[in-house]
């Protein structure tokens, strides 16, 4: 197939600025939504879209972002400026760290819970059908479950928690996945289409151990 036009190619560089990752192939400037991913992991599958009108204006929209469309002029893309450059990488850096502090008030609230629990007690999820509580605890009228994912050396690490509240038997209880955000952010909106190479934030696990499983 052959490449795609020089504008159609400052889209696809626009759409990447903003973590929005189309398929060049199927790319197409027909003035009609498309969805498209949202980096390139799996989790980000169809949560972002496009739309490219045959003048090479559109827009794209990263859901996991503010979910809002921004705009695209073929004639206003520019590389960024030294400056411009700098001020990204400031307000990128900026992101990350919030989201580092998110993540572990989280962590740690779900590790709180859990050393405040005790195991579960006649919990009537736990009944219907009869499940085994190894592992679980209960904390008021929750059942805990804990989320824990392998870290890059190979050691489990706590991300979080479930929470399943109580419900009489026969009910369907409310559900709820208290886990650490992700730290894979797209960076900050810009208006230029020059590529970046930044990679998103590391993912940060919390090694803490709770007393007992």
């Amino acid at each position: 197939m052959d490449p795609a036009p020089a504008p159609h190619q400052q889209f696809l560089g626009f759409a990447r600025l903003q973590d929005v990752i189309i398929d060049p192939d199927r790319l197409a400037a027909d003035g009609q939504i498309h969805r498209a991913d949202v980096g390139d992991t799996p989790s980000g599958k169809n949560d972002a879209g496009y739309l490219l009108r045959p003048d090479g204006s559109g827009w794209v929209i990263n859901f996991k972002a503010d979910g809002q469309p921004i705009p695209f002029q073929p004639e206003l893309a520019r590389p960024l400026t030294p400056a411009e450059q700098a001020q990204l990488e400031t307000q990128r850096q900026a992101w990350c760290q919030q989201q580092v502090e998110r993540q572990a008030a989280a962590i740690q609230d779900a590790l709180a819970r859990w050393e405040a629990a005790h195991p579960p007690q006649d919990f009537p999820y736990l009944q219907q059908p009869q499940l085994d509580p190894a592992g679980l605890r209960q904390g008021r009228a929750q059942l805990l479950v804990p989320m824990l994912a392998v870290d890059a050396a190979g050691e489990p690490a706590w991300v979080g928690a479930q929470r399943i509240n109580w419900a009489a038997p026969g009910q369907s209880p409310d559900k709820r996945f208290v886990v650490a955000p992700p730290l894979e952010a797209p960076l900050p909106s810009s208006r230029s289409t020059a590529p970046t190479s930044k990679p998103p934030c590391g993912l940060m696990r919390q090694r803490a151990r709770p007393t007992m499983w």
